[in-house]
């Protein structure tokens, strides 16, 4: 079933979707978004922007799945553009010439900084993560003729490490594990004979072909 009414842990989920999503954008542009709808509410091209996103939000809540892993809610990014678009409604509705340099100030400091902060923490976030989902690949050696049997772990994507050259050109081949026995019985022994298990473990198996 694809709509529903929403459960607390579908708006939990979404809750945390948003966090996530908020963190990533610049510090304050929601609140500098609100404030220029507020300012020019009585437009209704404004209006239109910021129901596009409300919208959004709200008819996600009753859609019964979520959208499996990645970075960031991404059924939100069709209307994303209201926000930027808003804020920016913000600087330019202010018409005080001492008070409105404020707005721009802060919003040109902010975007440098995150520039210079956020996208730094976030690229070293990715590196973290790219590392510890890595290293639950079997260990094999890089430019040696091996077969890597990768064991299916759902919790844990494992199926992403199954990433070959479609020509198979590359010495290293991963396949996703159907058991040891049907690996080494309709794979090893019928194609590799003569190949011997270098690395048997939890993530699975790895068969160096001489």
């Amino acid at each position: 079933m694809v709509f529903g009414l929403p459960t607390s842990a579908a708006i939990t989920s979404r809750i945390a979707e948003q966090v996530r999503l908020w963190s990533w954008a610049v510090p304050g542009l929601p609140l500098l978004a609100m404030t220029g709808w507020w300012l020019g509410r009585r437009s209704p091209g404004l209006n239109l922007f910021a129901f596009s996103l409300v919208s959004t939000l709200f008819g996600y809540l009753f859609v019964t799945f979520d959208q499996g892993y990645g970075w960031g809610a991404r059924y939100v990014h069709s209307a994303l553009s209201a926000l930027p678009i808003l804020a920016s409604a913000a600087m330019v509705s202010i018409r005080d010439p001492v008070t409105s340099s404020l707005p721009q100030s802060y919003v040109a400091r902010v975007a440098l900084l995150s520039l210079m902060f956020a996208t730094t923490l976030r690229f070293f976030q990715i590196h973290l993560f790219m590392v510890d989902h890595l290293s639950l690949r079997p260990p094999f050696e890089k430019g040696m003729r091996q077969i890597v049997f990768i064991t299916p772990n759902p919790d844990f994507y494992a199926q992403d490490f199954v990433q070959n050259d479609p020509f198979l050109r590359e010495p290293v081949i991963f396949m996703m594990s159907r058991g040891r026995k049907w690996d080494y019985e309709e794979i090893i022994k019928r194609r590799f004979p003569a190949a011997r298990v270098t690395y048997d473990g939890p993530n699975g198996q790895v068969w160096r072909v001489d």
